[in-house]
């Protein structure tokens, strides 16, 4: 099962999502440090002047647009709600009014002396919300992501990337590579010109951009696709699962659609997809992705743990009691036990470097020791 697939089969039941998610430890730094300092506030501009509490209770109302408009909100914070003319009272969005009512400010901006500025259970409600928010941004995040895979394997020619019905997807690919600021004012024969010329061509027009950061965005992205001079598609996909890979990742850092967890379910998917063409131990550790994403599912840091010894564990015997792997420890036994290289390195006739379920135990192992969402088995 794809993690696409699970993680759509995870998000179907809400509130076990929602009760992983507040246990991730982004989430859970989140609600913990706006617990223990939101009493500490008295007044709007306390509250204004920590920007991780005031940027966390704006995200819970859905209204993390309008952070930026400290003004605005404090008027609202301030306003009189039980005057139908007050400012909040006034504003179309009912959002405001129900951002105003978490909080016990009055028209002076002050808490009053007789109350504190949430009660437990607006501490409470504000840190679901907060939670709820932050699930639908993955949910949606991870549904464009879903779309674009599907669409651009199916795609065979540069025209089917840049039709108007499938803007979301060329808007992507720009987003990914550090253009998403030329997603409303994209030229679209210009595009094509560059993405069928392709980097090796000199005249193709993005060596004219003078700004050399411009035109080394503009060279991955025409890079990231495989169009012929024709237009159609050179040979294979629009995109080698690499390439999607590539441009998926960037999508996910450049556009801030995602949180840290969803960034983790598509490494896992992306481990999935490359683990089989890792045949020798000494592939495995020249191949820094995957050799970065093993060591850390089993507890271990990459930075940290010596080279040789996980090659010894995954070359020796776990059933050995005197073998590399139970002699260095618990983390490279269960490592050693999940992947199938020989003594020498490498793997028996026919073998892949790990069988589907030791796949699945290596990505769960990564994503509990990451602390993401773990996904469901069947």
């Amino acid at each position: 099962m794809s993690t696409y697939t699970s993680y759509m089969l995870l998000t179907r039941d809400y509130s076990r999502t929602l009760a992983n998610l507040g246990k991730t430890s982004q989430v859970a730094n989140a609600a913990q440090y706006y617990q223990a300092n939101i009493g500490k506030v008295k007044t709007v501009d306390d509250l204004m002047k920590d920007q991780r509490l005031y940027t966390y209770a704006m995200k819970a109302a859905g209204l993390e647009d309008m952070t930026y408009a400290k003004a605005f909100m404090k008027k609202v914070l301030m306003s009189d709600l039980s005057d139908v003319d007050s400012f909040a009272n006034k504003l179309t969005d009912k959002r405001y009014v129900e951002f105003a009512k978490t909080f016990n400010f009055g028209t002076d901006g002050k808490v009053a002396a007789v109350s504190d500025i949430q009660s437990d259970q607006q501490e409470l409600d504000i840190i679901g919300l907060y939670n709820q928010r932050t699930f639908e941004k993955e949910r949606v995040a991870n549904e464009a992501i879903a779309r674009y895979s599907s669409a651009i394997d199916g795609m065979t020619s540069v025209n089917d990337l840049l039709l108007p019905a499938n803007r979301e997807f060329f808007n992507m690919a720009l987003t990914a590579y550090g253009l998403g600021d030329q997603v409303q004012y994209a030229s679209i024969p210009l595009f094509r010109d560059m993405l069928t010329r392709g980097v090796g061509d000199p005249d193709n027009p993005l060596y004219s951009v003078t700004n050399v950061a411009e035109r080394d965005k503009l060279q991955q992205f025409v890079s990231a696709f495989n169009f012929a001079p024709s237009g159609t598609v050179a040979a294979g996909n629009a995109q080698t699962f690499e390439q999607k890979s590539a441009t998926i990742a960037g999508y996910l850092e450049k556009s801030g659609a995602s949180t840290k967890a969803a960034t983790l379910l598509y490494s896992a998917e992306t481990y999935r997809q490359t683990i089989g063409s890792i045949t020798t131990t000494s592939e495995f550790v020249a191949n820094k992705s995957i050799y970065d994403f093993v060591v850390t599912a089993y507890g271990l840091d990459p930075e940290a743990v010596d080279e040789n010894d996980i090659i010894a564990a995954l070359q020796s015997d776990p059933n050995d009691p005197m073998s590399a792997a139970n002699q260095l420890g618990l983390a490279y036994r269960r490592m050693a036990e999940d992947f199938n290289f020989d003594a020498a390195g490498n793997l028996p006739v026919g073998d892949t470097a790990q069988t589907a379920d030791g796949i699945e135990r290596t990505a769960t192992r990564y994503l509990a020791s990451a602390n993401a969402p773990s996904l469901p088995t069947t």
